[in-house]
């Protein structure tokens, strides 16, 4: 039994020291875009440099602007509304486009492929939304509800920050949100939701990429010249 126990602190120092070896490149990202988009998106960059381990933290715009400028990130994937958050465009932080999205309507579909819920004139309109002080809510607020026309009313019937959380309640037929159209891809395809944007608006976004111009790494500047390279093509 002694030396059973010696052996497993012996591997476990083994460990940690490997560990602490360990080279991290640290991606912030917004909970929609660690899902939907990074995975497929970054698999190319395994090829890149072979010892270094891809560590994403996924959590809310607000928190991972925090992190990329207080150093503890060291590349942030979000969309893009400098509006919203203007502390991005400053001289020391680089940022790219990496790709595009729409946020659009939908709703769960009948058995005709006809969506449960959609504006009819005279009734409120079940609305799945975000809260306003979110980001998505913000941009919603800001971008899309402004061209509705006032004839169109609605009754909010759950508040979630989360896409994946408004996604699970519109599968459930609750009521009509405003989705990422890469978040929805399998759904849409599957008709279990269909896209309402003939007869609400949709919106057009950025996906971007913020990085510190002083790396901490120089495998972050391997990266960097690799999404420019496929950002110009």
């Amino acid at each position: 039994a002694s030396q059973w126990v010696e052996q497993f602190y012996n591997s476990r120092a083994q460990l940690r020291e490997r560990q602490s070896t360990t080279k991290r490149v640290v991606f912030v990202s917004q909970h929609s875009l660690s899902g939907a988009f990074f995975p497929k998106w970054s698999k190319p960059l395994q090829t890149l440099v072979g010892d270094v381990c891809l560590r994403v933290n996924a959590g809310n715009l607000h928190d991972s602007l925090d992190t990329l400028l207080s150093g503890q990130g060291d590349f942030l994937l979000c969309y893009h509304s400098p509006e919203i958050f203007p502390q991005l465009e400053q001289d020391d932080i680089l940022n790219l486009q990496v790709g595009a999205d729409q946020l659009i309507p939908v709703s769960a579909a009948d058995q005709d492929g006809h969506p449960i819920h959609a504006p009819v004139p005279g009734a409120a309109l079940k609305l799945l939304a975000y809260p306003q002080e979110s980001f998505f809510g913000r941009l919603l607020q800001r971008d899309c509800f402004s061209r509705i026309s006032p004839a169109i009313q609605f009754n909010i019937v759950c508040e979630n920050a989360l896409v994946e959380g408004l996604k699970a309640m519109a599968l459930a037929a609750n009521g009509v949100a405003w989705l990422p159209a890469r978040v929805i891809e399998q759904e849409l395809q599957q008709g279990t939701l269909v896209s309402i944007r003939d007869r609400l608006p949709s919106l057009d976004m950025k996906i971007m990429l913020y990085r510190k111009r002083a790396p901490r790494l120089k495998e972050i500047d391997v990266f960097w010249d690799y999404f420019k390279a496929q950002a110009s093509v």
